[in-house]
Protein backbone atom coordinates (compact mmCIF):
# COMPACT_ATOMS: atom_id res chain seq x y z
CA UNK A 1 0.00 0.00 0.00
CA UNK A 2 1.41 3.35 -1.02
CA UNK A 3 1.14 5.89 1.75
CA UNK A 4 1.74 9.59 2.23
CA UNK A 5 5.02 8.61 3.88
CA UNK A 6 6.06 7.03 0.57
CA UNK A 7 5.44 10.29 -1.28
CA UNK A 8 7.49 12.17 1.34
CA UNK A 9 10.40 9.75 0.88
CA UNK A 10 10.06 10.08 -2.90
CA UNK A 11 10.27 13.88 -2.68
CA UNK A 12 13.43 13.58 -0.56
CA UNK A 13 14.98 11.17 -3.08
CA UNK A 14 14.23 13.56 -5.95
CA UNK A 15 15.77 16.46 -4.00
CA UNK A 16 18.93 14.37 -3.49
CA UNK A 17 19.03 13.46 -7.20
CA UNK A 18 18.26 9.78 -6.57
CA UNK A 19 15.90 7.72 -8.77
CA UNK A 20 12.20 7.37 -7.94
CA UNK A 21 11.29 3.99 -6.47
CA UNK A 22 8.12 1.94 -6.80
CA UNK A 23 6.39 0.65 -3.67
CA UNK A 24 4.75 -2.77 -4.02
CA UNK A 25 4.77 -2.30 -7.78
CA UNK A 26 3.11 1.11 -7.59
CA UNK A 27 4.35 4.63 -7.97
CA UNK A 28 4.06 6.80 -4.92
CA UNK A 29 1.11 9.18 -5.22
CA UNK A 30 -0.90 11.57 -3.10
CA UNK A 31 -4.48 10.87 -2.11
CA UNK A 32 -7.23 13.19 -3.26
CA UNK A 33 -10.44 13.35 -1.19
CA UNK A 34 -9.19 10.27 0.66
CA UNK A 35 -9.06 8.21 -2.55
CA UNK A 36 -5.88 6.40 -3.46
CA UNK A 37 -6.45 6.46 -7.24
CA UNK A 38 -9.23 8.98 -7.95
CA UNK A 39 -9.29 8.54 -11.76
CA UNK A 40 -9.55 4.75 -11.47
CA UNK A 41 -12.29 5.14 -8.86
CA UNK A 42 -14.22 7.42 -11.23
CA UNK A 43 -13.86 5.09 -14.22
CA UNK A 44 -14.80 2.02 -12.17
CA UNK A 45 -17.91 3.87 -11.02
CA UNK A 46 -18.77 4.84 -14.60
CA UNK A 47 -18.33 1.25 -15.82
CA UNK A 48 -20.48 -0.04 -12.95
CA UNK A 49 -23.16 2.53 -13.74
CA UNK A 50 -23.15 1.51 -17.42
CA UNK A 51 -23.60 -2.13 -16.38
CA UNK A 52 -26.45 -1.09 -14.06
CA UNK A 53 -28.16 0.65 -16.98
CA UNK A 54 -27.68 -2.48 -19.08
CA UNK A 55 -29.27 -4.66 -16.40
CA UNK A 56 -32.16 -2.21 -16.16
CA UNK A 57 -32.69 -2.39 -19.94
CA UNK A 58 -32.51 -6.19 -19.87
CA UNK A 59 -35.15 -6.43 -17.15
CA UNK A 60 -37.36 -3.80 -18.80
CA UNK A 61 -37.19 -4.96 -22.41
CA UNK A 62 -36.38 -8.69 -22.53
CA UNK A 63 -39.10 -11.16 -21.56
CA UNK A 64 -38.29 -13.50 -18.69
CA UNK A 65 -39.33 -16.38 -20.95
CA UNK A 66 -36.26 -15.79 -23.14
CA UNK A 67 -34.24 -18.95 -22.58
CA UNK A 68 -31.02 -17.15 -21.60
CA UNK A 69 -32.60 -14.30 -19.64
CA UNK A 70 -31.20 -15.57 -16.34
CA UNK A 71 -27.79 -16.20 -17.88
CA UNK A 72 -27.55 -12.58 -19.05
CA UNK A 73 -28.96 -11.31 -15.76
CA UNK A 74 -26.36 -13.32 -13.84
CA UNK A 75 -23.65 -12.02 -16.16
CA UNK A 76 -24.78 -8.45 -15.48
CA UNK A 77 -24.80 -8.98 -11.73
CA UNK A 78 -21.30 -10.50 -11.78
CA UNK A 79 -20.05 -7.52 -13.82
CA UNK A 80 -21.77 -5.05 -11.48
CA UNK A 81 -20.18 -6.64 -8.41
CA UNK A 82 -16.80 -6.73 -10.17
CA UNK A 83 -16.88 -2.99 -10.93
CA UNK A 84 -18.00 -2.24 -7.37
CA UNK A 85 -15.07 -4.23 -5.97
CA UNK A 86 -12.75 -2.46 -8.42
CA UNK A 87 -14.15 0.85 -7.15
CA UNK A 88 -13.30 -0.20 -3.56
CA UNK A 89 -9.83 -1.44 -4.48
CA UNK A 90 -8.84 1.78 -6.22
CA UNK A 91 -10.30 3.85 -3.38
CA UNK A 92 -8.42 1.96 -0.65
CA UNK A 93 -5.83 -0.67 -1.50
CA UNK A 94 -5.79 -3.44 1.10
CA UNK A 95 -4.95 -7.12 0.80
CA UNK A 96 -8.67 -7.97 0.92
CA UNK A 97 -9.74 -5.46 -1.74
CA UNK A 98 -6.84 -6.52 -3.98
CA UNK A 99 -7.83 -10.20 -3.76
CA UNK A 100 -11.49 -9.36 -4.39
CA UNK A 101 -10.54 -7.16 -7.36
CA UNK A 102 -8.45 -9.89 -9.02
CA UNK A 103 -11.05 -12.56 -8.23
CA UNK A 104 -13.84 -10.40 -9.65
CA UNK A 105 -11.87 -9.48 -12.77
CA UNK A 106 -10.91 -13.09 -13.53
CA UNK A 107 -14.49 -14.26 -12.94
CA UNK A 108 -15.84 -11.56 -15.24
CA UNK A 109 -13.36 -12.50 -17.98
CA UNK A 110 -14.22 -16.21 -17.73
CA UNK A 111 -17.95 -15.51 -17.71
CA UNK A 112 -17.50 -13.20 -20.72
CA UNK A 113 -15.78 -16.04 -22.56
CA UNK A 114 -18.60 -18.41 -21.61
CA UNK A 115 -21.29 -15.96 -22.82
CA UNK A 116 -19.35 -15.36 -26.03
CA UNK A 117 -19.28 -19.11 -26.67
CA UNK A 118 -23.04 -19.24 -26.09
CA UNK A 119 -23.57 -16.49 -28.66
CA UNK A 120 -21.28 -17.87 -31.38
CA UNK A 121 -22.60 -21.42 -30.91
CA UNK A 122 -26.15 -20.15 -31.54
CA UNK A 123 -27.48 -21.51 -28.28
CA UNK A 124 -29.24 -18.25 -27.53
CA UNK A 125 -31.49 -18.84 -30.60
CA UNK A 126 -32.99 -22.17 -29.58
CA UNK A 127 -35.66 -23.26 -27.12
CA UNK A 128 -35.70 -24.73 -23.65
CA UNK A 129 -34.16 -28.07 -24.64
CA UNK A 130 -30.95 -26.29 -25.63
CA UNK A 131 -31.16 -24.19 -22.45
CA UNK A 132 -31.21 -27.40 -20.41
CA UNK A 133 -28.08 -28.58 -22.24
CA UNK A 134 -26.54 -25.19 -21.52
CA UNK A 135 -26.86 -25.72 -17.77
CA UNK A 136 -26.01 -29.42 -17.96
CA UNK A 137 -22.75 -29.00 -19.91
CA UNK A 138 -21.93 -25.30 -19.98
CA UNK A 139 -21.91 -24.62 -16.24
CA UNK A 140 -19.49 -27.47 -15.37
CA UNK A 141 -17.16 -26.36 -18.17
CA UNK A 142 -17.27 -22.78 -16.86
CA UNK A 143 -16.51 -23.99 -13.33
CA UNK A 144 -13.57 -26.05 -14.59
CA UNK A 145 -12.17 -22.98 -16.38
CA UNK A 146 -12.40 -20.99 -13.16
Amino acid sequence: VVSTQSTGMTEKRIALGKPVLQYNGRWASRRYAGLQEPASVFFSFCNGFAVFLGISNLVAKVPVTYNLFHTWLGYGIVCLVTWFVSFLFHAKDTVTTEILDYLGASTMVMLSLYCMLLRISGRDQFGKIKNHLNYKYGLPIFLLWS
